[in-house]
């Protein structure tokens, strides 16, 4: 019995020690397309760079649950999650940048902003989505009424959405600082073309 007793626990140990392998080697597949995607992103290959992103991201998510489903590994794996979601939402906000059609553009933003909000659903203080969001925001309000609509998910007047834009930049750069980062310069940059109007005008210009 006490024989039968030791193998049931090896059997145990080696069933766990099997199954953190296999959660280590996922989280390693992911690091691995995130690094790719970076590499993407860097040489300005959008759409290939999401790709990467968002297989990571399938990866790490069970279907119809938010969380990476990795239970000793939540906290590495959490900060890839978050991670492939922004970079994911960067990439989707360059494609949008350079679509001459609002359609396109909108359903771009409408993807990235969706990343951004899965992400400051647990991580309501995450100064990089709030900047992400507010930048996809203020590209948004560039749109047409039909194209904002499908961007937003709802009707927003583009006063409302410029707004809603620096709330958003503005709160990242005190969460910044609040953080010992200081002045953010890129976020300055994103509420100033906000504030200005420069967003509006680049668009008008596709």
């Amino acid at each position: 019995k006490s024989t039968g007793g030791r193998a049931a626990m090896f059997g145990k140990e080696s069933a766990e020690k099997l199954a953190r392998q296999a959660r280590g080697s996922k989280i390693r597949l992911c690091e691995d397309l995130k690094k790719s995607g970076n590499a993407k992103y860097s040489d300005k290959l959008w759409t290939d760079a999401l790709d990467d992103y968002a297989d990571a991201i399938r990866v790490l998510t069970r279907p119809g649950e938010e969380g990476t489903g990795f239970a000793e590994e939540e906290e590495q794996a959490d900060g890839l999650l978050r991670a492939c979601r922004l970079n994911a939402a960067a990439c989707g906000l360059n494609q949008a940048r350079g679509m001459a059609s609002e359609r396109e553009a909108s359903q771009a933003v409408a993807k990235a902003l969706d990343h951004c909000n899965k992400v400051l659903e647990t991580h309501p203080r995450a100064a990089k989505a709030l900047f992400r969001r507010g930048q996809l925001i203020a590209e948004a309000s560039g749109f047409e009424d039909d194209a904002r609509f499908k961007a937003i998910g709802h009707a927003r007047s583009v006063a409302e959405l410029k707004t809603a834009a620096l709330e958003d930049l503005n709160t990242a750069m005190r969460v910044t600082e609040d953080e010992g980062g200081g002045r953010d310069k890129a976020v300055e940059a994103a509420a100033d073309e906000v504030a200005s109007g420069r967003g509006e005008a680049r668009r008008k210009q596709l």
